[in-house]
């Protein structure tokens, strides 16, 4: 089966969590959400296929400032995240250490 994976964001608490290398999309992002905190938490990048990978990236302004990523490398869905959330607007936008970018 193809895997699936999914990013779920709750931008006021803030908290984030990827998973990974679930049987369904559906399956994915209700585990993304529940992992994430619950409440508050919503999907904002979905991703599949085995060799496919999900990235966020975080940065500051008025407001917390997020992009996403996709690709077949980790440097790769990174470096997207990274140029959204700097397309956003956002200050210092970066990789959060506990959240790396992953791949199935």
């Amino acid at each position: 089966p193809t895997p699936h994976g999914a990013i779920a964001l709750n931008a006021t608490k803030p908290a984030a969590l990827i998973v990974t290398n679930f049987i369904s999309q559906e399956t994915a992002n209700s585990a993304a959400v529940t992992r994430c905190g619950g409440e508050g938490c919503v999907v904002i990048f979905e991703f599949s296929g085995k060799g496919s990978c999900g990235a966020l990236a975080t940065g500051g302004g008025s407001a917390l400032v997020w992009g996403v990523g996709g690709g077949s490398t980790q440097a790769e869905a990174e470096a997207g995240a990274l140029a959204q959330c700097n397309a956003k607007g956002g200050r210092s936008c970066a990789i959060p250490t506990a959240i790396p970018g992953k791949c199935m």
